[in-house]
């Protein structure tokens, strides 16, 4: 199933990117667009209207 991946600095988008399914080794990586806090991952598409820079709000989780 192919992937959408955010990652996360200081409650903002850092980056975006559209992973599709590993078919052959070895399989390729996707590198941070830098540090990052957090990384998010969902079904592809789900992510459409996220840019670099919008804010990130996933509410607090539980100890």
């Amino acid at each position: 199933m192919p992937l959408d991946v955010v990652w996360i600095r200081d409650g903002r988008v850092a980056g975006i990117a559209t992973l599709q399914p590993c078919s052959s080794a070895p399989c390729p990586h996707e590198a941070s667009p830098g540090p990052v806090d957090a990384i998010l991952e969902a079904p592809a598409g789900t992510f459409g209207s996220a840019a670099p820079g919008s804010v990130v709000d996933v509410g607090s989780v539980p100890d």
